[in-house]
């Protein structure tokens, strides 16, 4: 199960640790997990806006299949040469659009959504940055404002929907269509809808599975 959450950073520190693990962490372990990332965060000189930690977490159910046709409807963007498949493609991670934007070199007007991010923070500016995750790995790391840019981009030049017919798509298209279309725009509605939240309340957005 993929979920998309928008909350504190204290709550994406849980989550990715699990019940279990955050159950069984000292506050001394979560505050030394806090202060490694605002230090990298200092080290690669991202001034995140002051957050708010009181906030209640939001979170929906993604699934796989939106989420990867929503990157691949952003890849076959960068790719327009290729011929975007008509259904949810089982491995979308393997697909030859998003290989291409993974490409060395290569300059993605997508970045946030084609190259693996996984979490997002309220920092103006489009870097993209390595930041230690809580279970001793790194996420890649995103702003909001660049994530909103693109989901504003990505719909403009396809399906150029007014904000409450696209926020509808979340609920309004059949659960069981394997159509990559389909799939990407209840993806679009998920993101959009939980980007804008997290944007209007300082909060950190993020990938939990």
């Amino acid at each position: 199960m993929l979920k998309l959450c928008a909350g504190p950073l204290a709550r994406y520190h849980a989550g990715m640790l699990g019940a279990e693990g955050a159950a069984i962490q000292s506050p001394l372990a979560a505050r030394d997990w806090r202060a490694r990332f605002d230090s990298a965060l200092a080290a690669a000189q991202v001034q995140v806006a002051a957050m708010e930690e009181d906030a209640p977490q939001l979170a929906a159910e993604l699934d796989w299949g939106p989420y990867g046709s929503l990157v691949l409807w952003a890849a076959y963007l960068e790719q327009p040469q290729l011929a975007r498949p008509p259904l949810d493609p089982l491995e979308w991670h393997k697909d030859p659009a998003l290989a291409r934007c993974l490409a060395a070199g290569f300059r993605a007007r997508f970045p946030t959504l084609v190259r693996g991010v996984e979490l997002w923070l309220p920092y103006s500016g489009d870097a993209i940055v390595a930041l230690p995750a809580p279970a001793g790995d790194d996420v890649t790391t995103a702003s909001l404002a660049a994530l909103a840019l693109e989901l504003e981009a990505l719909n403009a030049e396809t399906w150029r929907a007014a904000t409450e017919e696209a926020l509808a798509w979340r609920d309004g298209i059949d659960r069981s269509s394997a159509k990559l279309e389909d799939l990407a725009r209840r993806g679009y509605a998920i993101f959009s809808g939980l980007c804008a939240h997290a944007a209007r309340d300082r909060l950190a957005l993020w990938l939990d599975y």
